[in-house]
């Protein structure tokens, strides 16, 4: 019998793979972040638990968990660039200055705070995954 294999699934060191499982799982990570945000200690490890999907699907390795926050965080860097972009444009129009010095550097702050946790939470979380699976599969 032979066992259909999907793209995800454990190969070869891939870039696709590694980009494709951080990309769905920030996308995921972003949805359930919007949604728990009001529950902040269950919100904190979500990261965790979406890099351990992310890594058990792919079977990652321990280069490749750490792989898959870095993308993560990456997505994330984006994301922040944008709103901070946003907010230097409006900052004419809002009743708050961002013109005298060290005045973004709050928002800054909270955004390597935010881009640092996800990648570190992520990649442990896919680590892990990674491992268990890797496990499971021997075990079985």
């Amino acid at each position: 019998m032979q066992m259909v294999t999907r793209s995800l699934e454990r190969g070869p060191f891939s870039w696709r793979r590694i980009l494709l499982a951080g990309t769905r799982a920030f996308g995921i990570n972003l949805l359930l972040q919007i949604g728990l945000h009001p529950i902040l200690p269950v919100a904190f490890f979500v990261p965790v638990g979406t890099g351990f999907v992310a890594g058990w699907r792919i079977m990652a390795t321990g280069v490749e968990g750490a792989l898959i926050g870095l993308v993560m965080g990456g997505w994330l860097t984006a994301l922040c660039g944008l709103v901070l972009l946003a907010l230097i444009l409006l900052s004419g129009v809002l009743p708050w200055s961002l013109e005298s010095p060290g005045a973004m550097l709050m928002p800054v702050l909270i955004c390597v705070f935010f881009v640092g946790h996800l990648s570190i939470f992520a990649g442990v979380g896919a680590i892990l995954g990674g491992y268990f699976a890797r496990r499971e599969q021997t075990t079985a």
